[in-house]
């Protein structure tokens, strides 16, 4: 539902903190009930806490609840109202990091910011051969400038990145990919080299 052909930026913003930790299906139904509840930041902002948390039961993870609000009240007091359209400014916004910026950026505004989840960081270290632990610092800098590096030359970033998420869940998955069927296997160095299962790296 907030997948619209002009993105409604506090939308996106509030169905990518409702989605951390929890799958599409069961994450809808409470984006729809608390978007019904509070159809604005300034209306998110200006909510008892109770009401939303108790909106937001079954959830868990209530600090995502709890920053929610705070990033809507700094966003009213800030920005007027309006989530801030870059990515630096948003970074800025309580509770919201790197990946939730740069979907709302590139979703929202079209920024050529590349999203870096699970997802990225499996087909990337795939495709690329990248052996760099994806929980390491060095690992992390590293796959986000590959990312943005991908986006760079597409004119349409929004579709990008929501392509390569949906191509890691759904195609590039963790045990069984879909190598047989991928149209970009025989470029893909994993798969070329037999490390498909072994990659991304992760440190213990």
């Amino acid at each position: 539902p907030w997948r619209k052909e002009v993105p409604v930026p506090y939308e996106v913003w509030l169905s990518e903190i409702i989605l951390q930790q929890t799958r599409v299906a069961q994450g809808t139904p409470y984006f729809e009930k608390i978007l019904a509840a509070f159809a604005s930041v300034e209306a998110l902002a200006g909510a008892e806490e109770d009401h939303l948390l108790a909106l937001w039961t079954g959830l868990g993870y209530y600090n995502r609840a709890r920053n929610l609000q705070k990033g809507a009240k700094q966003i009213v007091a800030d920005f007027d109202g309006q989530l801030p359209n870059s990515f630096a400014e948003l970074l800025t916004i309580k509770g919201i990091g790197p990946y939730t910026a740069a979907a709302i950026a590139s979703i929202c505004f079209k920024e050529k910011i590349g999203v870096v989840d699970g997802n990225v960081y499996r087909v990337l270290s795939r495709y690329f051969g990248i052996e760099t632990p994806i929980n390491s610092s060095s690992g992390q800098k590293e796959f986000q400038a590959l990312a943005n590096e991908c986006i760079a030359g597409t004119k349409h970033p929004d579709l990008y990145n929501q392509g390569i998420m949906e191509f890691g869940a759904l195609h590039c998955t963790p045990k069984k990919p879909h190598c047989m069927t991928c149209t970009i296997a025989d470029s893909c160095h994993a798969h070329n080299s037999g490390t498909v299962l072994e990659l991304p790296i992760k440190l213990k």
